[in-house]
Parts: C-alpha cells; sequence; structure tokens
C-alpha cells in the first residue's frame, strides 16, 4: 500500500473523497500514522532489519560496534549470524554491553547482525507513489486509526467506532504473533517414574 492508498481509504472512512477540498484532513494524517505504526510494532509486529559486519580477522583484540551509531533505527537485538565461507550458523560468540554495544572477537567472516527496529516513518517527503515498507496486515488497519484521530473533532461517535475496530485488529495481530511465537510445549518427565 502506498501513503496516497492509505491517504484516500482514510479519507473515504470519513466521507470526504468526493472531491471537495480535503487538505485539513490530509496535513493531518502523518502524525497519527507514525503513532499507529508505534502502537503496532508494540503487537507483535515489530520491524526486524539486519545489519552486516565484515571483518578481516587482522583486527587488533575485541571489536566494539556501537549499533545504535551503525543504525539510528536501533531499538534492541534479536540474534547474530556468523559467516566465514565454510561455517554459517546463529552465534552465540559474542556479547553485548548495555543495550547497543556488541562485542566480537577479531575473527574473519561476516557477522549479520538482526535487529529490532523503530517503524518506519511517514513525513512532509514520504513519497506518495512508492509502497510503504510494512506488512500488509498493518497498513490496512492504519486508516481505521488515523480517521478516528483526525476526525474525533467532528464527529466523537465515528471516531470511537474507528478507533474500536483499530483496537480490535491490533489484538487479533497480537493473539497472532503470541500463537505463532510458541514453539514447542512444556512438559514433565518423572526422573523416578512416579507421577
Amino acid at each position: 500500500m502506498t501513503w496516497a492508498e492509505m491517504k484516500h481509504i482514510t479519507l473515504q472512512k470519513i466521507d470526504e473523497a468526493t472531491g471537495e477540498d480535503n487538505s485539513e484532513y490530509v496535513s493531518q494524517m502523518a502524525p497519527p500514522a507514525n503513532e499507529a505504526l508505534q502502537l503496532l510494532a508494540g503487537a507483535g509486529k515489530e520491524v526486524i532489519r539486519s545489519y552486516e559486519i565484515i571483518q578481516t580477522g587482522e583486527e587488533v583484540g575485541r571489536q566494539r560496534y556501537d549499533m545504535k551509531e551503525l543504525t539510528p533505527d536501533w531499538v534492541e537485538l534479536q540474534s547474530v549470524y556468523f559467516d566465514n565461507g565454510t561455517t554459517y550458523g546463529q552465534s552465540s560468540n559474542y556479547s553485548l554491553e548495555g543495550s547497543s554495544v556488541l562485542v566480537l572477537e577479531p575473527v574473519a567472516g561476516t557477522w549479520r547482525v538482526y535487529y529490532q527496529a523503530y517503524p518506519y516513518e511517514i513525513n512532509g517527503s514520504t513519497p506518495e507513489d512508492e509502497p510503504l515498507s510494512i506488512d500488509p496486515e498493518v497498513a490496512v488497519i492504519i486508516p481505521l486509526y488515523i480517521a478516528s484521530q483526525i476526525y474525533k473533532h467532528d464527529n466523537v461517535s465515528l471516531a470511537t467506532i474507528w478507533r474500536n475496530e483499530f483496537e480490535i485488529a491490533r489484538e487479533a495481530l497480537l493473539m497472532k504473533y503470541q500463537q505463532n511465537k510458541v514453539m514447542g510445549q512444556a512438559g514433565f518427565v518423572s526422573l523416578k517414574g512416579v507421577w
């Protein structure tokens, strides 16, 4: 979905897409869109990005990489993978100082750091016709939130309905995410054969 499509869907919700002057509503859409993205990021729709660190093996001592400086959208570490051409896989051969300084041994190879990032920000320079880099299931409910925020002074009843629809959809996303995150099940094994 593009930013123009998202704005059009929002305007349709408030019955203003008739060709009249919509500038009052359109100019108010970016801040609530960003609020919705932040709310949805906390509902299991985290934005996961990666950053590659290439080491030659000639580095002296442990190498410290401040991920907040290298990736301005850094929130927290998810996982680290290592590839040296013959070995590839998830690595535990690193340390994290504080919340963002990744410490690596001077080993030759590529370290791919997966991290949770802040959501894409919509602003005045957001291209109208380029697809937004957000999941489709997130994009379809953002117009509900935008409409609820920009129309609440005109019709609080409709705004409340749209906000409730947004919250129900957000809760459904959270439940789906939590179900998908369960990897196994708990169990009990008696070492003495007694139940």
